[in-house]
Parts: structure tokens; sequence; C-alpha cells
């Protein structure tokens, strides 16, 4: 039976070929830039879910309110987080950070690397492979590094990652000196703790002014990121958070001081600001892919004129409106079927150019992605098929083959009342994209007030190069 479907959704293409393209590559595009505008969300929503217990790991914040706003910030004071593990025991792990860019030299190699400073609890709160060494050895003590594999690469060429163990680098044009201690994976594209070399946090306190920055608890400048033991709700420590920050400190501004916990894989939407972004792009995927089920039934449901006495026919012969409905709700997944394919080359190939204009690194990946395409598929074979599926079982054999019946079921009410829907959708989507490339064109054409052609970049050495 399913074959006997197959090759009727088949010969129906093949006898309507215009339509035929019409619908794959209208539901086809549709599907494209719906599933590319979804695989940014994910990529966006996915920053740091790589680590094992990312559900675990929050980052220290404060937020101040005064009478006049109120200010999120990021950081927390330079003390506080030792004294949190000290005394929540619910707190099993954490580490501050601070980065900065440093020289590093190797021979003749000299290469400016982004370092982030970070404390040996790092090494439980992150998940952070280690190809050779000890990460926590890395961090434990002033004068050793932990550096990534492509920064080895770039200062040590090709040697395999244990031979580096041990091996001097010149810092700052021999202002310190570094001992590889650990050489690790470089960290995933989709991260916020980026970095090309991890260091002693003990090392960035002196250079900061040694105690005077370490037990500073007036000022709001350390990064700090702890783990919760498993099943711990975050809630559950503003007891003692609130305990601690009366204890050790107090805020002389006048102002509302609350220190909690924000969930690391949440740090991208809420302190880049584009969690109502993300939002509005995948209400615009629903929008696109709605528009594109419209218009597939609706070009669907216009054929009834065209396949009304074949229906009148297989009715007249014993076939029942269930046989009928599997095989035009068979031949609208064919259709999407094809429509998929023809997406997913669309996806493959406009990837590399949304990648490059954004700046990001989204893959399609099949094993990962391609389920959920072929359910969304079948969903929308569902929806898009089952009204004209419907439609076309539904007449009367006798009534079709005097050639009456088209014109007082085919739904001409819902289809004239799909067609505004769509409209109005396509309407919302054009306007909506053609303000935010005029807003895009405003900044663009604004007066800098400088010239940038003439303005350049150039970091601060302590002695010229040779």
């Amino acid at each position: 039976m399913a074959k006997n479907y197959l090759l009727v959704a088949l010969r129906a293409l093949r006898r309507q070929p215009g339509h035929a393209v019409l619908n794959i590559s209208g539901l086809a595009v549709g599907i494209a830039a719906a599933v590319v505008l979804l695989l940014f969300v994910d990529h966006e929503r996915s920053f740091d879910s790589h680590h094992e217990d990312a559900g675990d790991v929050y980052l220290l914040a404060e937020r101040h309110v005064t009478p006049e706003d109120t200010y999120e910030w990021a950081a927390t004071r330079t003390p506080l987080l030792p004294v949190v593990v000290e005394e929540i025991p619910e707190v099993v792990a954490g580490s501050r950070w601070g980065w900065s860019q440093k020289w590093f030299a190797q021979d003749e190699t000299r290469i400016e690397v982004a370092i982030r400073f970070a404390e040996p609890g790092l090494a439980e709160t992150l998940t952070l492979p280690v190809l050779a060494g000890d990460l926590r050895a890395a961090l434990s003590e002033p004068g050793r590094v932990a550096i990534t594999a492509s920064t080895a690469e770039k200062l040590f060429g090709d040697r395999a990652p244990a031979s580096l163990l041990g091996e001097g680098l010149d810092i700052d044009f021999g202002d310190d000196t570094y001992t590889v201690a650990a050489i690790l994976e470089d960290p995933p594209e989709a991260t916020n703790f980026e970095f090309e070399a991890l260091g002693p946090y003990v090392t960035y306190i002196e250079e900061r002014g040694g105690e005077r920055f370490g037990e500073n608890w007036a000022s709001v400048t350390a990064n700090a990121l702890l783990r919760l033991a498993p099943a711990t709700e975050p809630s559950s420590l503003a007891a003692g958070l609130g305990a601690i920050q009366g204890a050790y400190f107090n805020d002389a501004e006048g102002s509302d001081v609350t220190v909690y916990l924000n969930p690391l894989t949440t740090i991208r939407a809420e302190w880049a600001g584009n969690g109502t972004l993300l939002v509005l792009l995948a209400v615009i995927a629903g929008i696109t892919l709605l528009v594109a089920v419209i218009n597939f039934t609706n070009l669907a449901t216009a054929q009834a004129l065209r396949r009304a006495k074949e229906v009148g026919v297989r009715k007249a012969i014993g076939a029942g409106r269930e046989q009928l409905a599997a095989q035009f709700i068979g031949e609208a997944l064919l259709t999407v079927g094809f429509a998929l394919v023809l997406a997913t080359i669309l996806v493959l190939s406009l990837l590399p150019t949304f990648n490059a204009a954004f700046e990001t690194a989204i893959e399609f990946e099949v094993v990962r992605h391609g389920p959920g395409l072929l359910v969304l598929g079948g969903l929308l074979a569902l929806l898009a098929g089952a009204y004209p599926a419907l439609v076309l079982s539904g007449l009367k054999p006798i009534e079709t083959l005097k050639g009456r019946g088209p014109r007082r079921v085919t739904g001409a009410g819902m289809q004239r009342g799909l067609v505004v829907v769509q409209f109005a959708l396509a309407v919302v989507l054009i306007a909506g994209t053609t303000t935010v490339w005029q807003q895009v064109q405003h900044l663009r054409s604004q007066d800098a007030r400088f010239d940038a052609a003439s303005v350049l970049r150039m970091p601060v050495l302590t002695e010229p190069l040779p």
C-alpha cells in the first residue's frame, strides 16, 4: 500500500512540474531561512554548555540599587570568593580570574597572548581538557603557565605537548620568565571563558598592588566562578551570601547591594544583552515557517479543481476517505522531503557567508541537527497537508464526476483567510527588515568626527622590537 501511495505521489508531481517546483522551492527557502536563524539562536544559547557541570557553575555578580537606577555588575569584591568557598559548604569549588595581554617569546619567536590568571580551583570548576602536564600545578605557583595547543604551536612548532613541559618563556621582553607546566586543548568558540594561556592568580594580584588589591573589600573588580554541589538550588545560598556581605563589607555610597549567582550558561544572553534578540529571532523563524506552510496549503488546495475527478473515480471504485487522506498526506510528506533536501543544501551554502558576516562559527551537524530537521519536516507535512487532504478526501463522487463538487467544498473562505494571514505576516517581516536595514545604514552614514583610515592601533612595548 505504501509503495502504491509513493508511486501515485511521484506521478502527481510529474504531471504538474511547475506546481511541484513552486511548492518545493517555497518550502525549501522558508525552511532554510528558519533553520539558519534557529542555528544562530542555538549557537548563542549553547555558550559554555560543553562543561561537564555547566548546570552547577555560577558567576558571582552584584546588583546595586540606587534611588536613580539599578546597576548589574558581572564582578564582585576581590576577597569575597575565598570566604564564600570556606564558609558555605554547598560551594565545592571556585576560582577568581583576571585577564591581560602579554608578549611571549621563545628563541626568535615573539607573539602577543591573551592570558587569564586564575586559581587552582578552576580545574574543578570548568572542564578544561589537559593534553600534558597538571593544570592545578600550573595555577598554584608564580612563574608557571599553561598554554593552549595553538599557542604552543606558534611558539614551539609541531613538537609533542609532553616535550614542552618545563620549557621557559620570556615574558614582556625579559621582564619575567614563565615555565610551561601544562598544555591545554583550545577552548571552543562558543565560550565566554576564552584564553590562549592561563597563569596563577597570585601573579595577577602581585602585578596590581599585592595585598592592597587582594584584600580590598571596597572595589568591585574581581571576576569569580563557583561550582555548587549537585542538586543545590542557588537561592539556598542567599542567606549565606547576605551574612558574609554584612560581616565583611557594606556599601558606603548609600546603594542597596545584593550579591547573587548568575548561571554560567546564561551569561552570554544576559550580559551581552542579546536575550531579547534571540527570542525575536526565534519568533521570526516561526513566522517564516508559518508563511511557508500557508503558501504550501494554498497551492495544494488550489489543485482541488484538477484532482476532483481523480478523487471521484477513486471513491466510485471503493476508496475510503481515510485512504485518500493518507495518500494526500503522503504527497505532502514527499514534497516536504524534497524541500528538506534542497533546504539542507541552501543552509550549507549560506552558513559560510553568514558566519563571515556575523563573525560566528555556526556549523550544521547532521548527527546533531538532522533528527530535529526530520521531525520538523514531519510536522510541516502534517500541518501543510492536513487541510488539503481533508478537503480533497471529503469530495462526493457523484458531484465531482458531474463537475459540481469543487465549487462547493474547496473551502474558498478558508483559502482567502490563509492568503490574508500570509500577506499580513509577509508585510510584517518586510517592514521589520526594512526598518532594521535603514537603521544600520543610518549608523554607517553618521560622521564619526575622525578619519578612521588615518587612525592606527599599536601595542605599548617596553622596548623596541629587534
